[in-house]
């Protein structure tokens, strides 16, 4: 597997940025300094490291309008920078006219045409796909996939994220997203009239469940979140069908029921507070079931597992889809499912796959 020759300057390195050509990098730093253009695939933190140094004179960071928009609520004016090029999903431009004549003395740019696709994982998350127009090769990185996609493009080279990613699925597990979804709704109706709700995720599924409560349960909630998640739900609200009139800042004071408290992923390490606690995880509690419960007096914690991430049947289908020549999985955020999943590709597909580890990029 290892003297497969795959194109170069394709692959992801070691320190966890994807690179799609000698002038184009995604969701990470640029060591090397040669890249001059940074695609931003969405605004999670594992994929942000380094966004504002692409705003410079001499590079780009293309992004869409929402994951820009989250990025700035921490910088206020970044908006006004002429390097960041905000570009609608399905839209196609040459990256030629992207960096300033001015600033290519020494060097020039690959010339491509560049697109970013819906990716279905939060709003705002794209696919990256690049067209060498001097090759002919193209070069798609998924970034992190919900499921289901409107538009998956075809390419040579697919790059695929593997964090939480595999083909197969446990033959025990008899339950799906759906019924993760279901069991959720069914704990916040049976509990919101008698105790208080405390709902730990990351912003992105936090913002899908709050619009999935909308929709289906019919009562009168309050919110309550603290300032981060009022500011970031601001935001993304204005991008989904449904979104709460008002979330009220846990500083104020207040005496409502029904009130769910919306509460950011990482605060659960230190807090255990009287009522429904649902913690809401990529990984499976167990595989015959989505959920996993536990109580200690009027202190009930809910593990349910709900994610984003495209797996198994999904994941296949993706890759049937675009239909590459080549495949490199991401060892950067899991070395282990990266290999396992190229395994597994090579056996069920026959496309040449491997880990990023053995790219000709991960040493950069």
């Amino acid at each position: 597997m290892s003297k497969i020759v795959f194109p170069e300057n394709i692959g992801v390195t070691e320190y966890g940025t994807v690179r799609l050509g000698k002038d184009y990098i995604a969701d990470g730093n640029d060591r090397t300094r040669r890249a001059r253009i940074r695609f931003q695939t969405h605004a999670h933190r594992d994929h942000t490291s380094g966004w504002l140094k692409n705003i410079r004179p001499g590079r780009a960071l293309v992004t869409s309008k929402p994951t820009i928009e989250l990025l700035g609520l921490d910088y206020p004016n970044v908006h006004k920078n002429g390097n960041i090029v905000p570009l609608l999903h399905n839209q196609e431009i040459e990256s030629k006219g992207l960096i300033s004549s001015k600033f290519q003395m020494d060097w020039e740019i690959e010339n491509s045409d560049i697109s970013l696709f819906d990716a279905n994982h939060m709003v705002g998350s794209s696919q990256v796909l690049v067209k060498n127009r001097a090759t002919g090769v193209t070069s798609l990185y998924s970034g992190d996939i919900g499921w289901p996609l409107e538009t998956i493009p075809n390419a040579d080279v697919l790059i695929l994220d593997s964090t939480y990613s595999k083909l197969d699925t446990s033959d025990d597990k008899n339950w799906n997203r759906q019924d993760a979804v279901d069991r959720l709704l069914q704990l916040i109706s049976s509990n919101l009239s008698v105790k208080p709700i405390y709902i730990y995720a990351r912003f992105g599924i936090m913002q899908e469940i709050i619009v999935k409560i909308l929709e289906n349960i019919d009562s009168e909630i309050n919110f309550v979140g603290s300032d981060e998640i009022i500011s970031k739900t601001n935001i993304i609200s204005t991008y989904l069908s449904s979104s709460p009139t008002k979330i009220i800042n846990e500083k104020e004071k207040y005496n409502f029921n029904n009130v769910i408290h919306l509460k950011e992923f990482h605060k659960k390490q230190n807090e255990s507070l009287n009522g429904l606690n649902i913690t809401i995880s990529n990984f499976n509690p167990q595989n015959n079931a989505p959920d996993r419960e536990s109580s200690d007096g009027d202190y009930i914690n809910v593990l349910l597992a709900l994610t984003n991430h495209a797996s198994g049947e999904d994941l296949a289908n993706y890759i049937q889809s675009v239909n590459p020549k080549y495949i490199i999985t991401d060892s950067a955020r899991n070395a282990s499912n990266a290999n396992k999943l190229a395994d597994q590709i090579m056996n069920k597909f026959k496309i040449l796959s491997i880990p990023s580890s053995l790219s000709s990029v991960w040493k950069d």
